[in-house]
């Protein structure tokens, strides 16, 4: 209920400020199993689990839904008006972000009036918004298309965890970032916890078929940082099986595993044994 509240609040806030809003992001798709994204997407997500031990970035799946008006644009392709696309069909540019962590009593700064209201990317510094170009086509008159935009970065995560935040090595370590003391350098900032809460805004950008521009409203989206969730969590070894050779036993990640990790649930292993 909390979370349909938000948007509702997000949707209606940019409806009010921005001409063009009819470009909406509308939710949030799961991954297929193989880390693609449904063309049709019938689950969704309502926050994020995101391992950065990879050092990759969070990718972060979007359906998006053109409400404007399907009407034709004979003047596109002079001559032949039968086949020309909707003057309304939006070409994506790409999507305003920006993201903050959600997990602090800094978070109150944004909002000195206790109103709850979401964290606007003006209210944050220069080195924690941006822009990143996407593609792709949404339909005019109610089309849609999931689309994904990648956020997170090594260089983002350290605005938020300071500069010696190093996840990619703490995917070789195994030490609890809960005590401060014994914990690696590579822990940087990030607090006493296994894992953060990093709040994601988005804002997709795109051009009609006539050349007028058009915004999205603000979607926001949260996000556990959790590292080593997934490199440490499943663990094999290589063993002398019983006729003399060498195999693996112990626990492998699932072929299921970007779907698991993507949608926030649990990250479940599976038993391998090459030697029976």
């Amino acid at each position: 209920m909390k979370r349909a509240m938000l948007c509702l609040l997000l949707v209606v806030a940019a409806c009010k400020s921005e001409a063009g809003a009819v470009l909406q992001i509308v939710d949030v798709p799961s991954f297929n199993d193989d880390c693609t994204i449904p063309a049709a997407p019938a689950l969704f997500q309502s926050a994020g689990t995101y391992d950065p031990s990879g050092g990759t970035g969070y990718t972060l799946a979007l359906l998006l839904q053109n409400n404007a008006n399907d009407t034709e644009n004979p003047a596109a392709i002079p001559g032949d008006p039968d086949i020309t696309p909707s003057a309304n069909d939006a070409e994506i540019l790409g999507y305003d972000y920006c993201f903050y962590r959600a997990d602090t009593e800094d978070v109150t700064a944004y909002d000195p009036k206790g109103k709850g209201l979401p964290v606007e990317c003006d209210d944050v510094s220069d080195d924690q918004r941006g822009f990143v170009t996407a593609g792709g086509n949404v339909s005019a008159g109610g089309g849609t298309r999931a689309t994904s935009v990648r956020v997170l970065n090594l260089t983002a995560l350290a605005t938020l965890f300071g500069e010696t935040f190093d996840p990619i090595a703490l995917g070789g370590t195994f030490d609890d970032p809960v005590n401060l003391t014994t914990r690696s350098p590579a822990w940087g900032d990030f607090p006493a916890a296994r894992s953060s809460r990093v709040n994601i805004n988005v804002r997709a950008r795109a051009k009609r078929q006539d050349g007028g521009t058009m915004r999205s409203n603000w979607f926001s989206f949260p996000v556990e940082v959790a590292p080593r969730l997934v490199v440490n969590q499943c663990v094999a070894a290589i063993v002398t099986c019983p006729g003399g050779g060498q195999g693996i036993q112990g626990q492998q990640i699932p072929a299921s595993a970007c779907g698991s990790v993507f949608s926030g649930a649990p990250l479940t292993c599976e038993d391998v044994d090459t030697c029976a």
